[in-house]
């Protein structure tokens, strides 16, 4: 393991994230269980391009329906416009909706505080915003409305 990979690992075991790995490939997951719902992690640490990318996945069961993709890539080009840090991205192939953070570590050291930012600010993100989209993917809401009901929340 590199260095970048021995510090992710690190962080989620003593922060309690229960990380598992996924195949051969320097890539962990596992569930996260927040006040809007529940959704997968995933980490994937690139040591030779000194990168950390971390995703939220929503569950297979929850990928978006064809008819719904545009409305949905409409309610994400939306969120992303207000977001500094990460970015919704949805794969219209398979209806995947997932949100990713990342850090590029060229000429850095990783510390266990960068990882919690990068970790925490995402499941923040996905949690604001699970029940916009869900509006959006299952019960038809238009994406402007979904997305003003959201930062309306956000402001209270």
């Amino acid at each position: 393991m590199g260095a970048i990979l021995d510090t992710v690992i690190r962080f989620l075991h003593e922060d309690g994230w229960h990380p598992e790995q996924m195949g051969q490939q320097p890539i962990f997951g596992g569930r996260i269980e927040a006040d809007n719902g529940s959704w997968e992690y995933v980490v994937q640490v690139w040591e030779d391009m000194h990168q950390v990318i971390f995703y939220s996945r929503l569950p297979r069961e929850e990928n978006v329906p064809p008819e719904r993709r545009l409305a949905v890539a409409e309610y994400m080009c939306r969120a992303n416009c207000g977001l500094g840090i990460g970015n919704f991205e949805l794969d219209f192939t398979d209806g995947q909706v997932r949100f990713r953070t990342s850090l590029d570590l060229e000429d850095g050291e990783l510390t266990p505080a960068m990882i919690r930012t990068l970790a925490y600010i995402n499941v923040s993100v996905v949690n604001h915003h699970l029940p916009g989209l869900r509006q959006v993917i299952s019960e038809g809401v238009a994406p402007e409305l979904a997305i003003a009901w959201v930062q309306a929340r956000m402001s209270d």
